[in-house]
């Protein structure tokens, strides 16, 4: 366990060597090294059961049934045991041999659960997983179980796509057109994931729900958002087993074209993008202007009036987002554009990033901002212009000394905050701050931060929020002693020592980013 918390995005590779022995003396037999990276700040989210193959209420399952429990995210396999995860037949326990891999949670997210005896024929049984199962940083799963009757026959047949609606090569299919693919017999639903299903266009992957029906041998697709306009999609269908594990007999891919509103005449096809400033911290307050000009149909210049959609989501671009605002005419059928008209070919917008002042030192991210032609009807058909923003965060923290009264139990510091440029923040960034124990991360039981606000999910972290680029952080030691910031000089009894850390929160009060840190001491 990490005594300081991880930088973010960043990689790491772990190296077991041949100093590790046995416990009679055997060396390592050799090297053996593991590489991760992380993401962007802490996992504060509890894992959950996304699917059990069989389905909960299944009948008649085939003896040959492969047990699986997908979770939403990776699974540390050692919290899987028979008290954390049981398969219950009769009231009884029973044993079972395991193994987890790659699902929809990613890695160690699907794990396979394999009776000792096999499956009989006419049995009930049920799997329930218990909140002994954590993730990766130790948070525990919510309870879950699924029951299932099997039947009396083995499946040894390969499931088959049997229909696929829009049908192969349609046209003018509508822009909110659910996808149906109907098997010739019931799926594994865990096996929905990894790419086996896929609805790709012009902006890439279509993201979306789905659902099973007809005792899981159907499934609806539903976009999140409208389909482009007049544009090519794909469905590929791929990797998909039944209860008991039999995969598809082939692969179906398909392609189908959705519809342009009637009327619509040619498109502008190319504009040019500029963002001022073209860098800014994003605090989520502070805009940037956004001037697209040269919107041109195959290199003529469009007329006054024509319509163009702006979006800064990541939709055919990847982007951390942001709000589009100006003299608009109101949104696009796709709620993430919204909707100018042209004068002199140009439009001039504005963009405010979300706020990132949870973003560590050193870290930046990207917007994108991104310029569509619309049909008649303000549907969104094809990405004409593109430019991006870099957007950052909190830089630097200095401490300082703030003591009036340098001889009481009252270490006061000044926390003077800047952003990754050197700048002053703006009103308003938090800060979180702990006094713990010296290389570790236990908190001081000799006194407490004070003068902030206390995070309501982690009650040893003070979040301060900064006026004109800085804040007081109060720390209360023993009554009798003095306290300070830094290490004194000279005799010190009964002395108690602390480490102030400075770090970024998210808007529940996590800690996310170290940012710096200091010595806090109390003494006679």
């Amino acid at each position: 366990t990490p005594t300081v918390a991880l930088a973010a995005n960043t990689g790491f590779t772990t190296n077991l060597l041949t100093g590790i022995k046995s416990a009679d003396g055997q060396s390592l037999l050799n090297v053996v090294s593991f590489s991760f990276s992380t993401g962007a700040g802490n996992d504060t989210t509890a894992p959950t059961v996304l699917e059990f193959n069989p389905a909960n209420g299944t009948g008649s399952a085939p003896t040959n049934s492969a047990i699986k429990i997908q979770f939403s995210e990776t699974i540390n396999p050692l919290t899987i045991s028979p008290s954390s995860v049981r398969l219950v037949s009769g009231g009884a326990d029973l044993a079972y041999t395991f193994n987890i891999g790659s699902g929809a949670g990613g890695p160690n997210s699907l794990l396979r659960i394999i009776p000792a005896n096999g499956l009989v024929g006419g049995t009930t049984y049920e799997v329930r997983v218990g909140s002994g199962i954590r993730d990766s940083v130790g948070l525990n799963v919510a309870p879950a179980s699924a029951s299932f009757t099997v039947g009396a026959a083995r499946d040894t047949a390969n499931p088959s796509v049997t229909s696929v609606f829009p049908a192969a090569n349609a046209s003018g299919v509508p822009l909110n057109q659910k996808i149906v693919v109907t098997f010739s017999e019931s799926l594994d639903r865990t096996t929905f994931c990894c790419g086996n299903f896929r609805l790709s266009g012009p902006a890439g992957t279509v993201s979306g729900s789905t659902v099973w029906d007809l005792a899981d041998s159907r499934l609806t697709f539903t976009p999140d958002f409208p389909l482009l306009a007049g544009r090519l999609y794909r469905i590929d269908i791929v990797g998909f087993r039944d209860i008991a594990g039999n995969g598809l007999t082939t692969s179906t891919t398909t392609f189908f074209t959705t519809a342009l509103a009637p009327g619509t005449g040619a498109l502008p096809t190319g504009a040019s993008v500029l963002i001022n400033p073209p860098e800014m911290y994003a605090d989520g307050n502070l805009s940037a202007v956004v001037e697209v000009s040269n919107v041109n149909i195959s290199g003529t210049l469009v007329a006054n009036g024509t319509r163009i959609g702006i979006t800064a989501q990541p939709v055919f671009i990847s982007s951390s987002g942001g709000t589009i605002s100006g003299t608009s005419v109101g949104s696009a059928t796709d709620g993430r554009f919204l909707v100018f008209e042209t004068l002199g070919a140009k439009v001039t917008a504005n963009m405010t990033p979300p706020d990132l002042r949870t973003l560590g030192p050193g870290q930046s991210t990207t917007t994108s901002i991104q310029i569509v032609s619309l049909d008649v009807e303000n549907n969104p058909s094809a990405l004409i212009g593109s430019a991006t923003i870099t957007l950052y965060g909190i830089g630097s923290v200095a401490l300082s000394n703030n003591d009036t009264s340098p001889s009481d139990n009252q270490a006061d510091v000044l926390a003077v905050v800047k952003d990754l440029r050197g700048r002053l923040v703006t009103d308003g960034t938090r800060i979180g701050a702990k006094v713990v124990l010296p290389n570790t991360d236990t908190p001081v039981a000799f006194g407490a931060l004070n003068g902030g606000s206390t995070s309501p999910v982690n009650p040893a972290v003070q979040i301060y929020m900064t006026t004109g680029g800085q804040t007081p952080v109060g720390f209360a030691g023993p009554a009798g002693q003095q306290c300070h910031l830094g290490v004194a000089s000279g005799t010190k009894l009964n002395l108690n020592t602390g480490t102030l850390k400075v770090f970024t929160v998210d808007a529940l009060g996590n800690e996310l980013n170290a940012i710096t840190s200091a010595t806090i001491e109390c003494f006679n």
